[in-house]
């Protein structure tokens, strides 16, 4: 045994000088995607798969889209890099909610713009992807284990409704929830980033535009749910339901009850938020910041003409 494992040895030390930078075969590494919050690595339940998009350090020019390790969408592989400084940007959960553009300037004009868009309409549509971005630079050097982690930062806002009539809802059929002010696009640059703790969240871009979900009636009741990108603390969307081609509400801003109940998207990594409307006879609507509430034991949100 002894005889084994100094034959072993010596034939690992032979074929692996980790003095000699040319020794491509200690020329290994790979990058690896974390989402942990509170100590607890939620990347297996809630991120799908990864797009990476490797850059030059120098001067930030695309270089190529890294492919995961089979059976690892957490994982990496960065083995084949030559010495030198990179940039990996990597977008996680990507469907067909938007499209990654900039690539062929460089790392500076790297955006995300939403053009899931309602029915051929201006409109997005609510059931956005849910999407995790991380950003790293990272520097390969031959006979170094070359292993890096990334925090993915949760860029993305639920948003659960349920609307309730005081009496009963105007009809049967398909009703319409129109979120006014929701962003369309994010700058990916890191450079342009806002810190929140450990991790940076991308600045946006493009312009406001509404969200649409349609809905129907479950035990007399509206249940929707809103993906979309974040709010910040001043642009926090208003909300209208719609039935038949006319308006069952007012359009309410929701910037006000936010506030009121202490809700800070800025300063929330995670936003999920839920929003109970009632809607009264006379056509004023009560809030509530929970899906529980029952007719008759509403948490005050304002009443709304």
């Amino acid at each position: 045994m002894r005889l084994l494992l100094t034959v072993l040895a010596c034939v690992l030390l032979a074929g692996c000088d980790l003095g000699d930078d040319r020794d491509l075969c200690c020329y290994r590494g790979g990058m690896t995607y974390r989402l942990t919050y509170d100590g607890y690595d939620y990347f297996p339940e809630k991120v799908d798969h990864l797009r990476c998009f490797l850059f030059s350090g120098d001067d930030g020019r695309f270089l190529r889209e890294l492919p995961t390790v089979p059976g690892r969408p957490e994982r990496v592989d960065l083995s084949g890099l030559e010495e030198g400084d990179y940039g990996l940007i990597a977008v996680g959960n990507l469907d067909d909610y938007g499209e990654v553009e900039g690539l062929e300037e460089s790392v500076r004009s790297l955006r995300f713009g939403a053009c899931d868009f309602f029915r051929g309409t201006r409109a997005l549509a609510g059931g956005g992807d849910e999407l995790y971005w991380g950003a790293k630079r990272f520097r390969m050097e031959a006979g170094c284990a070359n292993e890096f982690v990334t925090e993915l930062s949760n860029v993305h806002c639920h948003l659960k409704v349920m609307v309730e009539w005081e009496g009963l809802p105007p009809g049967s059929g398909s009703y319409y929830l129109q979120l006014s002010g929701v962003h369309e696009g994010y700058d990916l640059f890191p450079g342009n980033a806002r810190p929140l703790g450990e991790r940076i969240f991308p600045a946006y871009t493009g312009e406001l535009r509404s969200s649409v979900e349609e809905s129907g009636l479950l035990s007399l009741a509206l249940r929707t749910e809103f993906v979309t990108l974040r709010y910040t603390n001043e642009e926090i969307p208003s909300i209208r339901v719609w039935y038949g081609g006319r308006a069952q509400t007012d359009l309410i801003d929701l910037k006000r009850v936010f506030r009121l109940w202490g809700w800070y998207p800025d300063s929330t990594p995670v936003q999920e938020y839920e929003l109970h409307l009632l809607i009264y006879r006379d056509g004023s609507v009560q809030l509530s910041p929970s899906l529980d509430v029952g007719v008759n034991d509403w948490t005050d949100g304002g009443t709304f003409e």
